[in-house]
């Protein structure tokens, strides 16, 4: 018997310290301040809303900011390849330009010294009356 004593009493003090430990919502500080105090943490909770605001503000002033200079570096990035681009293209159609004038060259070249060198051929094999001979190379 004395047993069963002793484990009522042990429940029954557990049960108390539980009670003790639990608070209700509107009981969240074990204590209730005092109204001075209530208006301190209210100004200092204010204040510290009001910090709060004015530093993000400035941030996201900080924040436009920055994204002005990224777009503008972006439009400028953005016309210098354009202008990159044209100046490419530029060169590219003088570069086909020059090539077909090249071709043209080549092929006038090739097609004068067919006509000198059947000239010459046709000299060298039925040479006129009078005619200089002296101009055939060795």
């Amino acid at each position: 018997m004395p047993q069963r004593n002793s484990s009522r009493f042990w429940r029954k003090h557990r049960d108390q310290q539980a009670s003790r430990l639990r608070f209700a919502p509107h009981q969240a500080l074990p204590f209730r301040p005092k109204r001075s105090d209530f208006d301190t943490i209210v100004a200092d909770t204010v204040q510290g809303l009001a910090e709060r605001a004015i530093s993000d503000a400035i941030a996201g002033l900080r924040i436009e900011r920055l994204e002005s200079r990224i777009g503008k570096s972006t439009a400028q990035h953005s016309h210098m390849t354009r202008s990159l681009k044209d100046a490419l293209n530029a060169k590219a159609k003088d570069l086909l330009a020059a090539e077909e004038r090249i071709r043209e060259l080549e092929s006038s070249h090739s097609i004068a010294a067919q006509i000198d060198w059947m000239l010459l051929i046709e000299e060298v094999s039925h040479p006129k009356q009078g005619a200089v001979l002296s101009a055939i190379p060795d």
